[in-house]
């Protein structure tokens, strides 16, 4: 009994001898999260945001040069994020539906929930 405390207490005093020395400087590579767009892309649920602003939608992403818009979406108004493309998204009202484009500065800072 007396040898098993004294070899645990020999082991003890290696393990914190073993803990006090520093981490060798090797670099560890950190994983960046994921974006938004790849963490949305090909999830069943449907994700959607709350306009806080009066937001025009357009059919293309070539109606914003000219400003020949679709709608003009008044604030509180749920859309429904079907895909992401360059510099926008594609959007709907609802489960069926025509889809719009919309400029990807219009959701800036708006949080994208996901429907249950």
């Amino acid at each position: 009994m007396k040898l098993s405390f004294l070899l645990i207490g020999l082991s003890l005093a290696f393990c914190a001898h073993a803990q006090e020395s520093a981490l060798p400087n090797k670099l560890v590579a950190v994983e960046s999260p994921p974006s938004i767009e790849n963490a949305l892309r090909g999830m069943a649920n449907p994700h959607y945001v709350v306009l806080k602003h009066v937001t025009p939608v357009y059919y293309q992403a070539a109606d914003t040069v000219n400003g020949r818009f679709a709608l003009k979406l008044p604030p509180g108004t749920k859309i429904y994020i079907r895909d992401w493309v360059p510099g926008g998204l594609l959007i709907d009202f609802g489960l069926v539906g025509e889809r719009y484009y919309l400029p990807e500065k219009s959701v800036k800072g708006l949080q994208t929930m996901v429907e249950i």
